[in-house]
């Protein structure tokens, strides 16, 4: 793994290290470790906005199997870290090894998968279905606010009488939710 510096990388170049700085910390050892780390200033991310914006233009002419490449080349490099990354996230993190294996097998195989539909191309030509003649009132969008109005109030009003657990269980469109509420009183 490259050697971390705690700076920002803005258009490949490492900037910045004027901002607060941190470490990182272990919690199963309650100690900070390595580097210390800088938050960008505003100047910064100024800097990386410029960047993208210009970068963008060029980015967006890429054909669909650059795109994949650039993916997958994420993915090659992830993998390329080998077990440094797993014990570094550790180190941070306390999650055991194989979990942090799991979630970078996940990450690259999902960015595996983004490369797959970049070539396949679908992804490109989305559109919102709408169905003909449908065109919700706003008769009925008012009632449905004001039951969704009437029915937080009504929780409020129980949550500062004690009258009501912390957690509500209600059926919207068939689909179970629970809300958790918290109201100050």
């Amino acid at each position: 793994m490259s050697e971390l510096h705690g700076r920002s990388i803005i258009a490949g170049e490492a900037v910045g290290g004027g901002g607060k700085s941190f470490r990182a910390f272990n919690p199963s050892e309650g100690r900070e470790f390595g580097p210390e780390f800088y938050e960008a200033m505003s100047v910064e991310t100024d800097r990386a906005l410029v960047a993208v914006a210009q970068a963008f233009p060029e980015y967006r002419r890429r054909s669909a199997e650059q795109l994949a490449g650039f993916l997958e080349n994420i993915g090659l490099k992830i993998e390329a870290l080998g077990d440094e990354l797993i014990e570094r996230a550790h180190e941070e993190t306390a999650l055991p090894a194989e979990r942090l294996t799991g979630e970078r097998a996940r990450t690259v195989n999902q960015l595996r998968m983004f490369a797959a539909a970049a070539r396949e191309g679908s992804w490109g030509s989305t559109r919102l279905l709408r169905i003909p003649g449908y065109r919700p009132r706003v008769a009925d969008l008012a009632a449905r606010f004001e039951r969704l109005r009437s029915k937080t109030l009504s929780i409020a009003t129980q949550e500062r009488t004690g009258a009501l657990r912390r957690k509500t269980k209600t059926e919207r469109n068939g689909l179970s939710c629970v809300h958790c509420l918290s109201v100050s009183r």
